[in-house]
């Protein structure tokens, strides 16, 4: 099978590259020329027979590298993810988001190919829920609180709507919050085991500056997710939408507290109003019931092993 992926170079993608190594595919990744990994020049983490370079927001380029490889299966991982340079540079994050989408899906309807097209959505696009509505299904409504959420809203529903016009064999896979080794300190639980780690060279104060620590997150391993993608990928149902989460959510302050557990050294926890979102969905659990019954997929990675192995990741790291 010849397996393409946009945004290889990026935390999932690379995570998803080498588990298709024991999967018997011929994969080719897309990096983005601001990215720095040149094919020959690319990071050793970046597992793949070959590497192009292009910007998803480039038509031309993006119908030329689907003309050449002609793959089997795409995974469009390659995204804007942070909400913070979202909220700041809205114009890029849609033209990422929303218009490399259209490109991809343009540029196979044009060249007539017929890949599967699994696209990595966001739980962002559900924006705030609560408790009293229990774990989020695919049939829920999209509220997203954020640019970088109503990106993923409007991209998901480019997907469908090259699913239901042209037969462009489309679909969503929702991940909730996931985690692991590698993923950059910009994300929640990344920036909290750096500290916790430079805490314990002696590099920082014993203290650790959070925002809001009451939010709940509904987190899953980065392994399981990209193992997810896989079975969606290949035994999924064109034109519908999965949920890839653990249905088993956990707030910030908890996740601190098992992480700075792992640690030998007395840790203080500060608030700090800097670290404050304005806007904030405080409550996310999803409901992964249609992907277990679709794909028999379900979370293996315990929590403890997750929060263990990026501790150890930035322990190495600084």
């Amino acid at each position: 099978m010849k397996v393409l992926i946009t945004g290889i170079g990026g935390f999932a993608g690379t995570h998803l590259a080498r588990f298709l190594q024991g999967q018997d595919c011929e994969v080719a990744g897309v990096v983005s020329p601001k990215s720095g990994q040149k094919n020959g020049t690319r990071s050793e983490n970046i597992k793949a027979n070959s590497i192009f370079e292009c910007d998803v927001q480039a038509f031309a380029d993006v119908k030329k590298i689907l003309d050449s490889f002609k793959p089997d299966l795409v995974f469009h991982l390659a995204a804007v993810t942070e909400d913070s340079f979202a909220k700041q540079f809205p114009r890029e994050t849609f033209s990422t988001n929303v218009i490399g989408t259209v490109n991809l899906l343009e540029a196979i309807r044009q060249i007539s190919l017929d890949p599967m097209v699994l696209v990595a959505g966001s739980s962002a696009e559900y924006g705030q829920t609560t408790q009293e509505e229990g774990p989020i299904k695919e049939t829920n409504a999209f509220r997203p609180l954020s640019f970088y959420g109503a990106s993923k809203a409007a991209q998901a529903m480019v997907a469908r709507q090259y699913f239901l016009v042209h037969g462009i064999r489309t679909i969503e896979a929702i991940s909730f919050n996931y985690f692991g080794p590698e993923q950059k300190e910009k994300f929640v639980c990344a920036a909290l085991a750096k500290q916790v780690a430079l805490i314990e060279k002696g590099l920082n104060s014993p203290e650790i500056h959070v925002g809001n620590t009451h939010t709940w997150r509904d987190f899953t391993d980065v392994r399981d997710v990209v193992r997810a993608y896989w079975l969606l990928g290949t035994t999924g149902v064109p034109g519908e939408i999965y949920n890839v989460c653990s249905g088993d959510p956990i707030s910030i302050q908890s996740l601190l507290e098992k992480l700075i557990g792992l640690s030998n050294v007395k840790i203080n926890i500060v608030q700090d109003p800097e670290k404050m979102r304005a806007v904030d969905a405080s409550y996310q659990a999803g409901n992964f019931d249609k992907l277990r019954q679709q794909t028999g997929w379900q979370p293996e990675i315990p929590l403890q092993e997750s929060l263990q192995d990026i501790l150890d990741y930035w322990r190495s790291v600084v």
